[in-house]
């Protein structure tokens, strides 16, 4: 996981919207056989479902970067809680992945979404999404790798 958010799925929900995030198309008979047409705009393909644990995603949020990349973030719940200041209530911890998805293009047989493997992009975009909206978030480097701590 690249991201510990630490709150209620409502407040996630009002943060990321308020930085121009948007919920995915659901998963629908229409929204499947969008994926068979090259041209279906990215932000109306459905976000394929990723497993923790055999639990899907509990929240899950989209950001178009251009018309052939989307930022995807997903969300699952821990069970663990952070107290953030003395006197508060314990705040839920959310676990998360934020990934780029490349539109490609089958020729006339639909189209595929890629995930790039490039994770330090998404974490950048999404450190400057959240600071644009004096949220309080933290950056931290580990084996190479980035974490978002949000709060």
């Amino acid at each position: 996981f690249s991201i510990q958010w630490a709150g209620t799925a409502a407040e996630l929900a009002t943060t990321l919207i308020a930085a121009k995030w948007q919920t995915p198309q659901p998963w629908a008979s229409k929204a499947m056989l969008l994926w068979l047409l090259p041209n279906t705009p990215i932000e109306q393909l459905p976000v394929m479902p990723k497993f923790d644990h055999g639990q899907a995603q509990e929240v899950t949020f989209i950001k178009v970067r251009d018309q052939n990349e989307r930022s995807v973030i997903r969300f699952w719940p821990s069970p663990y809680a952070v107290l953030l200041a003395a006197g508060e209530s314990p705040r839920s911890l959310w676990q998360g992945t934020l990934t780029i998805e490349s539109r490609r293009p089958l020729s006339s047989l639909g189209v595929l979404l890629i995930t790039e493997p490039n994770f330090r992009r998404p974490i950048e975009q999404l450190l400057q999404d959240l600071q644009e909206r004096n949220i309080s978030v933290e950056k931290r480097e580990r084996e190479n790798t980035s974490v978002l701590l949000i709060w």
